[in-house]
């Protein structure tokens, strides 16, 4: 059953590859953030690591942040909820997409 549900984690400035010791940090994340909503949830529901961004303008990140969420939805045409993840700027990232504009 496809889920109506789908999570994605923005990366922070330096993006997913590594944080301190950590090496593959965004699957760690994912594995962990996964195991825990299928066992709270009906069905599976994917986490997907959004690629590093440009090290730019928050208007320069959001546009590429777009573009990559609008590809993954296309992927998934059963989603009805999108939540989003924000690393460190990605928290920033993450909150700027959720504003509308005045």
């Amino acid at each position: 059953m496809p889920s109506a549900d789908i999570v994605f984690l923005l990366p922070g400035f330096l993006g997913f590859e590594r944080s301190g010791n950590f090496g593959n940090f965004a699957d760690r994340v994912c594995g962990a953030l996964r195991t825990q909503l299928e066992a709270r949830l009906p069905g599976p529901v994917p986490v997907i690591p959004l690629g590093s961004l440009e090290t730019t303008s928050f208007a320069a990140r959001q546009r590429g942040l777009l573009d990559s969420l609008s590809r993954q939805l296309a992927e998934h045409p059963e989603v009805q909820r999108i939540h989003l993840i924000g690393h460190s700027v990605g928290g920033i990232d993450a909150f700027l997409l959720s504003c509308r504009d005045a």
